[in-house]
């Protein structure tokens, strides 16, 4: 299986939903950008996982929050450097983006 990491940026500090991120993931390779690299908005976080099991796991993260109240954006940053904001992003655009050299 084809394995490939994201970044994801997600725009707030608070530990509550970035633990939540990370439970997410389950069993596949989530580690905090170099020693839980803060930015003014977030933190990252880099996942490594197969595409498919990847990209459905990114599918299932972004319909949860949606219906998480207050939920902050996620953002999806590939090797390439392309971003994709979670919310908005659908099935085709991750293949695409993740499955491309």
């Amino acid at each position: 299986m084809e394995e490939t990491a994201v970044e994801l940026i997600i725009d707030s500090t608070d530990e509550t939903f970035i633990h939540e991120i990370e439970n997410h993931f389950g069993e596949s390779a989530v580690t905090r950008g170099r020693k839980s690299r803060a930015f003014d908005v977030g933190i990252a976080l880099a996942v490594a996982a197969g595409v498919i099991k990847l990209i459905n796991e990114l599918l299932t993260l972004r319909d949860k929050w949606a219906k998480t109240e207050n939920a902050p954006d996620i953002t999806v940053r590939t090797v390439k450097g392309d971003s994709i904001l979670l919310k908005d992003a659908t099935r085709e655009q991750l293949e695409k983006a993740l499955s491309e050299k």
